[in-house]
């Protein structure tokens, strides 16, 4: 179910099979759907995201009332 996390973490390094586990413990599924939002202005960040299938855009709303596009992260990349 996680795979494509786990290849995402072996490409940071060497991770036993033991830590890798306990890892997968830990995660769980959260599907969210267009225009959803994950953290709002002013909100802390809680967790870490993974992007298995889509994108997500990291965006601020200007002074002008203009949205501007800080990061934009699409499948197997990592939100935090």
């Amino acid at each position: 179910m996680f795979e494509d996390v786990v290849s995402s973490i072996n490409s940071f390094g060497s991770f036993s099979q033991q830590h890798i586990s306990l890892l997968l413990d830990c995660l769980k599924t959260q599907i969210v759907l267009k225009d959803d939002c994950l953290v709002r202005e002013g909100q802390v960040c809680q967790a870490f995201y993974f992007v298995s299938q889509g994108s997500f855009r990291h965006y601020t709303i200007q002074e002008n009332g203009m949205e501007a596009t800080l990061n934009l992260f699409i499948s197997n990349e990592w939100l935090f």
